[in-house]
């Protein structure tokens, strides 16, 4: 999946292709915003705020604001869908998974489309100067709009949708990452101990995994080797020379920045 910062980029840096495009000569609107600077205020407020599940809101976010359809932002730039169920669902074969027929998805467009208007003015309204009030109002405006969605929903279909979300994280996402945070972490009850534990027992499992696998690769060459006549293996051992350790940094892993996020809301 590309990085939802990626996404930030687009919507900040070329807001003219993503609503503003030239149609007959006549300029389209910015959805809720008079003006593109407008629009660009709110995304740069919407950037600064540093939660995950927020992150993850901001195509359908983008989606309620330009007055778009469920999935607009996703599908024009080549995105897998989001981690939010309106996201997910404007995936046809996530909606083939639950046996959602069209008419069903049809009326979940309607709902959501008669909230959108509702949704993006109080978007608009919130204050981003206070990160953490900005938080809450969001989760709660896109909580209740969800919520109501979500009643059109048969009950297997809510089931196997929540099971859904937590596979597409495991994509995305270390096991470790995931049992730590919301929204899995809060319904396990996962103890402060525990996110602690089980951030410091998967570093110590990636470092045996990283042993495992250097050895897995030193096998793969010496069979490959061996496909070689011994003059020719002799000549690119020549070629080689004595290893060296070239010390290149490891490259962060998203362990580790799950773990500076867990220290810092310490």
């Amino acid at each position: 999946m590309k990085n939802i910062f990626v996404l930030l980029v687009m919507l900040l840096v070329l807001p003219t292709t993503l609503c503003a495009q030239k149609n007959g000569g006549q300029q389209e609107s910015y959805g809720i915003f008079q003006t593109q600077q407008e629009y660009h205020q709110f995304m740069g407020g919407l950037k600064r705020i540093d939660d995950p599940q927020i992150r993850a809101m901001i195509p359908a976010i983008n989606d309620a604001v330009l007055g778009r359809p469920i999935g607009w932002t996703n599908e024009r730039y080549g995105l897998k869908s989001g981690n939010n169920m309106m996201d997910m669902l404007s995936n046809p074969k996530i909606r083939a998974e639950l046996d959602m027929v069209d008419d069903q998805y049809q009326k979940m467009q309607n709902k959501y489309s008669d909230l959108r208007k509702q949704m993006a003015k109080q978007i608009r309204d919130i204050d981003f100067s206070n990160s953490k009030n900005a938080l809450e109002s969001l989760r709660k405006i896109t909580g209740d709009a969800q919520r109501e969605v979500h009643g059109v929903l048969l009950p297997h279909q809510k089931k196997r949708l929540a099971q859904l979300r937590v596979q597409h994280l495991l994509n995305r996402k270390s096991l470790a990452a995931i049992l730590t945070t919301d929204p899995v972490a809060s319904k396990l009850e996962v103890t402060e101990d525990q996110k602690a534990e089980l951030l410091k027992s998967e570093q110590e499992i990636e470092k045996e995994l990283e042993r495992e696998i250097a050895e897995l690769r030193k096998k793969a060459r010496e069979k490959l080797l061996r496909k070689l006549r011994s003059s020719q293996r002799k000549q690119f051992e020549e070629m080689v020379g004595d290893q060296f350790d070239f010390g290149e940094p490891k490259k962060k892993t998203r362990q580790d920045k799950t773990k500076r996020k867990y220290r810092k809301d310490k």
